[in-house]
């Protein structure tokens, strides 16, 4: 496999990584940074919208996660709505802390944190059903898988599935690794599905 190349920076991200803005937006860049080297993108590109999966409880490593961020001077680069939550804030009920109080509170710490961030609070894993979701060829943070299809073959716009804490990141500087589904040549079509044999009654 040839050498990689360095990763092209710009003024703003290696400030960054310097620790300049503090150390979760320090964090925030050496996670992309890391996605990057990865997947062997040369450069990084500017998104302008996230969906973060990572305000769903799945342990106190999601909480600690989340604060650092918060205490330690984290700010969105770009609107980031959040996914479903673990429990309901609307409906208590439907996950009591009866059943189990220790993820319980931790799911509703979790979901504070994210507000606290700076999200919007839409709590949907189907976030492209609301008004002023992004459009063709938008360069965007997806998280959530049905989510990431649907952005991706529906409506067009461009993301790969960024999991738990790298999402948080991207959003974190506004920037992705330039490899996988953000680069056209990766979109283009490669299997095709013929209906013929299926009839007519049940196109409809």
């Amino acid at each position: 496999m040839p050498e990689q190349a360095p990763l092209v920076l710009d003024e703003h991200c290696r400030a960054l990584l310097t620790g300049s803005a503090g150390p979760a937006m320090k964090l925030a860049m050496d996670v992309v940074m890391r996605a990057a080297h990865i997947t062997r993108a040369e450069s990084l590109i500017d998104v302008s919208f996230a969906h973060i999966d990572a305000c769903f409880y799945n342990g106190q490593a999601h909480v600690d996660f989340a604060r650092f961020m918060v205490d330690n001077g984290a700010r969105l680069a770009v609107p980031a709505w959040t996914n479903s939550g673990l429990v309901s804030l609307a409906e208590p009920d439907l996950r009591p802390a009866t059943g189990d109080a220790a993820t319980v509170a931790g799911a509703r710490e979790l979901m504070a944190l994210y507000a606290k961030l700076g999200c919007r609070t839409v709590w949907t894993c189907a976030p492209y059903q609301l008004p002023g979701r992004p459009g063709l060829g938008d360069h965007i943070v997806g998280s959530e898988s049905n989510a990431v299809t649907f952005y991706n073959s529906v409506i067009g716009a461009r993301t790969e599935k960024y999991g738990d804490f790298l999402d948080v990141c991207a959003a974190v500087i506004g920037k992705v690794p330039d490899s996988g589904l953000q680069r056209t040549e990766n979109r283009r079509g490669q299997i095709v599905f013929t209906l013929d044999m299926i009839p007519d009654a049940l196109r409809e």
